[in-house]
């Protein structure tokens, strides 16, 4: 109940404080497993992927710092959020996030770890290609557009206008042990580069130069 009364409120906050221009929802399993990987400009962007479905069996990893808040440990432990510690190792948040995809849930993750201090694209970290490899669901690559300052244009009922794009779904195959580490890093890189291609050319930032985000948009072609 605590769930659905969370995600109803965050449907009910973008419906009347913001103008959401979603695309590519086509691209959202309606079941099964799978991975929201989204890019980290502010807050708001998980929130906003979550209620782009009408799936309740949504969550997300959470930083670990988030814990520390009453109103926001509140709010992820609601959506049965899993915190995870990002300075080191934190293989209960991998096993938990792995079990839940196991049991078909959708996971959000933002793979830049952290809030982008330009919006555009950081460096990716490579725990989500160890658990889109490990457990062989589909990644749904996603792109919002928060700019700057939108939080404070919500406070001031301007109804700033938000966007997100879902990409089509794809798949990471399991690692070689022998090429793990390497494989690990290609992974990654193609998780963001297809975050990318679905960004403006100034948001795609430490991915700038990478000839694969120009491949992938003529694929989609």
């Amino acid at each position: 109940m605590i769930r659905f009364l969370l995600l109803w409120s965050i449907r009910i906050f973008f419906k009347i404080f913001t103008r959401v221009d979603a695309r590519g929802l086509e691209n959202i399993p309606d079941e099964g497993g799978g991975i929201i990987a989204i890019n980290h400009p502010g807050r708001m962007e998980i929130f906003l992927a979550f209620i782009m479905t009408s799936r309740k069996d949504v969550t997300g990893l959470a930083a670990e710092k988030y814990e520390k808040y009453w109103i926001t440990r509140v709010l992820i432990n609601g959506i049965e959020g899993i915190f995870l510690d990002r300075f080191k190792p934190d293989l209960g948040a991998l096993k938990t996030a792995l079990a839940y995809l196991k049991k078909g849930w959708l996971l959000g993750i933002a793979p830049e770890g952290t809030r982008s201090p330009t919006i555009a694209l950081a460096e990716g970290k490579e725990g989500i290609a160890f658990i889109a490899s490990k457990s062989g669901v589909p990644v749904i690559p996603a792109a919002a557009i928060i700019p700057r300052g939108t939080f404070w244009e919500v406070l001031k009922l301007k109804r700033p206008k938000v966007q997100i794009t879902f990409g089509k779904p794809f798949v990471l195959s399991p690692f070689d042990r022998k090429e793990r580490d390497l494989q690990q890093k290609k992974g990654t890189e193609e998780i963001m580069c297809r975050i990318a291609a679905l960004l403006p050319n100034k948001m795609h930032g430490f991915y700038a130069d990478n000839p694969r985000i120009k491949e992938i948009i003529a694929q989609d072609l």
